[in-house]
């Protein structure tokens, strides 16, 4: 339950990585010790700098969990009730990111082997602006779920307008849903194996997925 930090440095033509940080998960109340295996990380586009190193942690016994990743302090371990985990399994994919409008400012979606998607938002300061996920910044909370998956979700992708989720799911499917209206669009159905892992190619802005069991990559 443990997640190593650590920092790229180069030098004359030389790469070495420093260990810097060991973030341990706590365990869930009244779950015990079990469970809190790292399933899935995500870091905010940012974290390179200074200003807002954010990092969130799924884990197996359905747990979320932000981090700023610069001292290793827990900010948050997200809650859909009082006691109650972010999921109610593995959580296996995230995408740590900020909200198209400027009302809210961190955007987290999480996927995970309860056939869940579940969008987190965290409040803007009332700056007026987008900005990034902040640094140390409290109060992320449930904005939607989204449900339709009937297996795991495996994978997840916000477009480049970060308007649009994209999910792959254990059920050979991949779904689009709109962000803003926490609304099902469509769904592909021609996958021949788990849809596990999938990433925006922001060059292109088309999509890209790959599954597990075919070996296949396919752009959208």
């Amino acid at each position: 339950g443990s997640v190593p930090l650590f920092r790229l440095y180069k030098e004359g033509g030389s790469s070495m990585l420093y260990s810097l940080l060991r973030l341990h998960h706590p365990p869930r109340p009244g779950g015990g010790n079990g469970g809190r295996e790292v399933m899935c990380l995500a870091l905010s586009a940012v974290c390179a700098s200074k200003n807002a190193p954010l990092l969130a942690s799924g884990t197996q016994d359905g747990g979320v969990s932000l981090w700023n990743c610069m001292s290793g302090q827990l900010l948050q371990r997200l809650e859909t009730a009082p006691g109650e985990p972010a999921h109610a399994n593995w959580v296996m994919c995230m995408v740590l990111d900020k909200w198209p409008d400027e009302q809210r400012e961190g955007l987290l979606i999480t996927g995970a082997y309860d056939h869940r998607i579940k969008v987190w938002a965290q409040s803007s300061s009332g700056s007026g602006r987008s900005r990034s996920p902040a640094l140390g910044s409290h109060g992320w909370q449930l904005e939607a779920t989204l449900a339709g998956h009937t297996d795991g979700v495996l994978s997840l992708a916000l477009s480049h307008s970060r308007r649009i989720i994209f999910s792959g799911s254990e059920d050979l499917t991949l779904r689009a849903w709109s962000l803003v209206h926490s609304a099902f669009l469509f769904e592909v159905n021609t996958f021949g194996s788990p849809v596990g892992a999938m990433t925006w190619h922001l060059a292109s802005r088309h999509l890209v997925t790959g599954t597990e069991q075919d070996g296949i990559v396919q752009l959208w």
